[in-house]
């Protein structure tokens, strides 16, 4: 290309110099069928004899000329000496490079030089090569290490999670996370975890399950004792039938026979005394506890009467007459342990001059556990 350009340099100055080989004959040149042979310089040698970006212009006596070729992009025009001469231009002062790297100035160009890499990388040769993290040994720690451009991730065993900082397996605490594995207490481990459970209860996985210390002969009672198991403890009790009763089950009381002569006995109006028991956990929330009751052999012209008459003082209860000798008895607060309650009411039969016919005791026992279970 460079040598098209100097051929047709060389064919335009000839034409403004208005040379007409065909008629004259120059110092330079002999006529020859009609024409002049022009001794060419910039022609007779394969090789320029100007400077690159200068171009070879042949003058009318032969010799040749070299004129400054400054339109070529890397190079300004500039004159010295009433001479048009080509100065370098320099890229750098426009030229971005990118990240890491310098831009040095060359004669008629430049080039870009990486100086650093980013992290990830090593500079070799002018050049950043990817660092291969996996070959470091132990990197990942609890876990597969798989190289990347620029950087590496580890994969890791289960009960391991990436560091953010420094992509090494690091223990997932199971026990932070918003989803309960445990009913009652969760204990990190390494890569793992297990649920605890407190005294009274033992362990099945994540559940904590009662320990029945009255079936199992750990319980402290004595023969005169009844044990009774609740959440997580057991309790020893007596239970003593009122004067004039009998034990005649295991929760019930009834009354004697009263011989005719024995006022006292007669004057007794209690049939029979019941009672039972309820363990919960901590919490028992509102409205979800009913307890039925029922009372029947008695004509119309006898009325029931139901009322609490021990154990409400904090009116955690209510009793509600849902039909004629039927009635129920709901927790209308939360019941939160640890706590006991004794809950006594009374079932009155009354005639029509509201005297007292018949009266039958129950009495309920509450044991609230000291430690809440989530599931």
């Amino acid at each position: 290309m460079k040598y098209i350009l100097q051929i047709f340099a060389v064919g335009l100055v000839n034409l403004l110099l208005h040379v007409h080989c065909d008629s004259e004959t120059s110092a330079s040149g002999e006529k020859q069928d009609g024409e002049m042979q022009i001794r060419d310089d910039c022609m007779r040698n394969e090789k320029s004899p100007c400077d690159y970006p200068q171009f070879c212009l042949t003058k009318k006596n032969g010799t040749h000329r070299c004129i400054a070729n400054c339109y070529y992009p890397r190079y300004k025009a500039s004159y010295k000496n009433k001479r048009r001469i080509c100065q370098d231009v320099n890229e750098c002062e426009y030229v971005r490079c990118g990240k890491n790297r310098e831009c040095i100035n060359l004669l008629g160009g430049y080039k870009c030089k990486q100086v650093n890499c980013s992290k990830g990388f090593e500079l070799k040769n002018d050049r950043c090569h990817d660092i291969d993290e996996c070959a470091t040994k132990d990197v990942c720690g609890k876990g597969r290490c798989r190289n990347y451009w620029g950087s590496f991730y580890c994969y890791c065993n289960h009960g391991y999670k990436p560091c953010q900082k420094t992509k090494k397996c690091i223990d997932v605490n199971e026990c932070e996370s918003n989803f309960r594995r445990c009913a009652y207490e969760c204990m990190n481990t390494e890569g793992s975890y297990k649920c605890q459970c407190p005294k009274g209860y033992k362990s099945q996985g994540p559940y904590c399950y009662d320990v029945n210390e009255c079936s199992s002969g750990e319980h402290t009672c004595t023969g005169m004792e009844d044990c009774v198991n609740t959440k997580g403890s057991f309790q020893c009790v007596t239970y003593k039938c009122p004067k004039y009763m009998n034990r005649v089950g295991s929760n019930v009381c009834r009354k004697q026979y009263c011989h005719k002569d024995d006022k006292q006995c007669q004057a007794v109006k209690t049939s029979s005394v019941k009672w039972t028991r309820y363990a919960f956990q901590q919490k028992q929330p509102a409205r979800t506890f009913t307890f039925r009751y029922s009372l029947s052999g008695y004509g119309y012209q006898y009325r029931y009467k139901f009322y609490f008459a021990k154990g409400n003082e904090e009116s955690f209860f209510r009793i509600r007459q849902t039909s004629r000798g039927r009635m129920q008895i709901i927790n209308i607060k939360d019941l939160i342990g640890p706590k006991d309650i004794q809950l006594v009411f009374h079932a009155d039969v009354v005639d029509n001059k509201n005297e007292l016919t018949d009266r039958f005791i129950y009495m309920i026992y509450f044991n609230m556990a000291e430690h809440a279970m989530a599931f």
